[in-house]
């Protein structure tokens, strides 16, 4: 009889310890937020949220015409207040867990973001989706183009911007987290990419859309907004977005273009770029130093060049580090001169190098910023030619 009472005893004190799902919904209880876009009109914010439709997306193929997304739009003083008020349309509650993209408009970009970003106290959001910025459209208009590739488009948008950073060194992609983080840290300030909408049209949000072979409604990514805090102050064109990426080491794959020196041009595939930014301060001043090396192939001569050469590829190597050193000191001049904007992080290398003489500048480090001498050095090395020594064109000429 002892045993029996312990034994019941002990499964009592098991059942305590286990968990159990006290606060469950079920699926067909929930808006699975996509996607979530932010304008403003009048002094409040109109947010649109991307729901999947799962009924459209579980249909077989040829079963439905439906599209896979729904997008809904609400108006609020703060963003949950307009989350709420879309239970008057859909009978679900948006779900936020799933989030893959948040769209700002440029307006409210340039107003501040500092209200908007509260937005991650809410335990649903994770923070691990992109933020960008609407340019020349609406964030609704954005969230609304249906594309081919990918049935819902807000995964098109996160796969999109994670296809190009990792291929095209002028797009970076930037989490929700990391933006915070930068924002209301002294050293470094935010960058963020902007999406524009190429051949606008009134069947953009249609499944129709997807049935065209040119001509169609795209979303499509432009190069970063600088930010000054929690607001946006500018853009970078599309040289100076790479040289940023060159410089904070974001650049895994891309493609370069460098003058042939007996005319025309050849095309070098970035294999590797290491980049590093240091701070030091000369007699109480501080320098900033930038070093970086890239390994390059060569993807395309049009041109008439001897790669066996050795003295060519030197050549080459100059002329392309020349060419990469512009472009970086561009990037360089537009954060120091025009934006006076910290993107590049010289201040926390300079916290860094030595914090007792960075804490008597902190205070004044915005001042000071734009002054702050720079020194580049990069170093190219050519390693491949690819399967072809010489290009075409040598044949041709043999020919002639």
């Amino acid at each position: 009889m002892k045993r029996m009472a312990g034994a019941f005893l002990a499964l009592m004190m098991i059942a305590l310890l286990l968990t159990s799902c006290w606060n469950r919904r079920e699926l067909d209880t929930l808006g699975i937020a996509l996607g979530i876009g932010i304008d403003k009109q009048d002094g409040e914010y109109i947010v649109s949220a991307q729901l999947a439709n799962v009924s459209a997306i579980a249909a077989k193929k040829g079963g439905s015409t439906a599209a896979p997304v729904l997008v809904v739009q609400e108006k609020g003083r703060i963003l949950l207040e307009a989350f709420r008020h879309m239970t008057v349309q859909i009978p679900r509650k948006v779900y936020l867990s799933h989030m893959r993209i948040l769209v700002i408009s440029e307006e409210v970009a340039r107003e501040g973001m500092k209200y908007l970003l509260d937005l991650s106290r809410d335990h649903e959001i994770r923070g691990d989706f992109y933020v960008v910025i609407a340019r020349n459209t609406s964030a609704q208009h954005v969230l609304e183009v249906i594309t081919p590739f990918e049935r819902m488009s807000a995964n098109k948008l996160y796969m999109a911007l994670e296809q190009s950073e990792k291929n095209w060194a002028p797009t970076r992609g930037v989490l929700l987290n990391d933006f915070l983080q930068q924002s209301f840290l002294v050293g470094k300030e935010p960058v963020l990419p902007g999406v524009t909408i190429e051949n606008p049209g009134q069947s953009a949000n249609k499944v129709e859309n997807t049935q065209r072979t040119s001509d169609l409604t795209i979303t499509k990514f432009s190069t970063l907004g600088v930010f000054r805090q929690d607001k946006l102050i500018g853009w970078l064109n599309e040289e100076e977005s790479k040289g940023y990426n060159y410089i904070t080491g974001n650049v895994s794959s891309t493609i370069g273009i460098t003058p042939c020196p007996g005319g025309g041009i050849i095309g070098l595939e970035v294999k590797r770029a290491d980049s590093s930014v240091t701070g030091q301060f000369r007699n109480g001043k501080p320098e900033i130093r930038i070093n970086i090396t890239v390994d390059v192939n060569v993807a395309e001569a049009a041109c008439n060049i001897d790669l066996v050469k050795p003295e060519v590829i030197a050549r080459v190597e100059r002329d392309t580090e020349k060419n990469f050193s512009d472009l970086l000191r561009a990037s360089v001049y537009k954060a120091q001169r025009v934006f006076r904007s910290d993107i590049f992080g010289f201040g926390k290398a300079l916290h860094k190098a030595d914090f007792t003489e960075w804490k008597k500048i902190k205070s004044k480090w915005n001042a000071i910023y734009p002054d702050v001498p720079v020194h580049i050095t990069t170093h190219v090395n050519l390693n491949e030619t690819g399967t072809q020594l010489n290009s075409y064109l040598k044949f041709y000429e043999k020919a002639d």
